[in-house]
């Protein structure tokens, strides 16, 4: 497996994977795709990683970026995996470089917030299982009885 930085042509992959990952609806995973082209034009306010299996195909992707008007505080925007792809534990590692270069930029805590929707639940033990607590929930913050639910890790 290869992290890189994901690219402007990587869009289509992305895109595919995000619909395979079968949580996220059409205006979400155009939301990514913005952020990609923001990352992939050198913003400093997202940054784009993606990992490739052996065959040169994206598996997973992770997306951050600093919080505005906080000092070291960094939002995780996007982390997904192809359900069908070869690689296993990709997120993880992607997880662990986006903290690696969190930190190589000055930053202590990382936010990451979800869906209370039972098809996130695989998401919220991912969480768990790499060292973040959950710090609060909004009741119907998406949607009646969809709730925002954040969770942080110190770094």
């Amino acid at each position: 497996m290869q992290i890189r930085p994901a690219k402007i042509t990587d869009l289509p992959a992305v895109k595919k994977l995000l619909l395979a990952a079968g949580v996220f609806s059409r205006e979400e995973i155009e939301v990514a795709a913005e952020l990609l082209e923001l990352s992939a034009a050198e913003s400093r306010d997202y940054f784009f990683r993606a990992a490739e299996d052996e065959d040169g195909r994206i598996s997973s992707i992770v997306c951050w970026g600093p919080v505005p008007l906080t000092r070291g505080t960094f939002d995780l925007y996007w982390i997904a995996s192809d359900p069908g792809g070869k690689v296993k534990g990709a997120a993880g590692s992607l997880l662990e470089r986006a903290e690696e270069e969190i930190k190589n930029k000055g930053g202590r805590l990382l936010v990451a917030e979800t869906s209370s929707r039972d098809v996130y639940r695989p998401a919220h033990s991912f969480y768990r299982k790499k060292g973040f607590s959950r710090a609060a929930v909004i009741p119907d913050y998406y949607a009646p009885g969809d709730n925002l639910i954040i969770f942080t890790k110190k770094l």
